[in-house]
């Protein structure tokens, strides 16, 4: 019965494990696409999120420290603040001019800022890292952002988001995992529910078993009381007949000896009368 029960309990174990492991898979997947999700719209409104905001290289001018499809966290400035920006911070800004006029373009500082008494605007000098990459004006007001970080995890989930494998990676593994676990959890529920059936059946075939068992020891103890009560009466009818008949055997035997002696005594008085008349004469 032991060795029953922890089989049993086993078996549930093992089954408990295959459905956590299953859903840490998922639950990890699922987690990763809202990321996906929370990168993708940050980056679609270029919002800011409790004063931060994720950007994301798509050039190589920043290279070797920044290279394509890294993601940054920077943190949304004021234009006084701008004015605080030290060389070697990595900050980005929107272009005003050239090709990518109005598009937003991340560079390292090399000159703090300074004050055009021409244009009457405060102004930074900005570089790429890349070998011979020119050195660009840009006002404050240009200034979108300074960069906190790079995060490389995110990096690595955005890379995986642009790519085919990485979209079916995200969606298509995930809901075939999920139809899997509810197909396993399904199957069990009718596992369980077809044992709980059998189980009542079981119980129920065992309590008419049982109360049939009683009924036929029940029937056997009334015949058998039945069958001793006929047996003690045809006893008593035959010791009834017996002392019947002894007490029969016993009258007639009594009245043949009253008539041997009724005889005898005729006899005596016709034999004393005889000799009465004899006497006389």
């Amino acid at each position: 019965m032991s060795k029953a029960k922890d089989a049993k309990n086993d078996k549930s174990n093992s089954k408990k494990n295959r459905y956590t492991k299953i859903s840490s898979i998922v639950v990890t997947i699922a987690f990763i696409m809202v990321l996906c999700t929370f990168i993708y719209l940050v980056s679609s409104n270029n919002g800011n999120v409790i004063g931060y905001r994720l950007l994301f290289i798509q050039t190589d001018s920043m290279s070797p420290l920044l290279s394509v499809n890294d993601v940054i966290l920077s943190k949304s400035i004021t234009l006084e603040e701008a004015k605080n920006i030290k060389v070697g911070d990595i900050v980005t800004y929107k272009m005003t001019t050239g090709s990518i006029k109005g598009y937003l373009n991340t560079h390292e500082c090399v000159a703090e800022a300074q004050y055009d008494s021409v244009s009457k605007k405060w102004y930074i000098k900005t570089q790429g890292r890349k070998d011979g990459a020119p050195v660009e004006v840009v006002y404050l007001e240009q200034i979108e952002a300074v960069m906190v970080n790079k995060l490389p995890f995110v990096s690595k989930i955005y890379t995986l988001m642009k790519s085919t494998t990485g979209i079916a990676t995200l969606v298509i593994v995930p809901l075939i995992l999920m139809l899997i676990l509810s197909s396993l959890r399904l199957i069990d529920i009718l596992k369980d529910k077809n044992k709980k059936e059998s189980r009542v059946q079981g119980e129920e075939l065992e309590s008419l078993t049982k109360q049939k068992t009683e009924e036929i020891a029940k029937r056997a103890v009334e015949d058998y009381k039945a069958l001793e009560f006929r047996r003690a009466e045809i006893a008593r009818l035959a010791i009834e007949e017996y002392k019947l008949r002894n007490l029969q055997s016993e009258s007639q035997h009594l009245k043949h000896s009253d008539k041997n002696t009724l005889e005898l005594n005729s006899e005596a008085t016709l034999s004393s009368d005889n000799s009465i008349h004899q006497s006389s004469d």
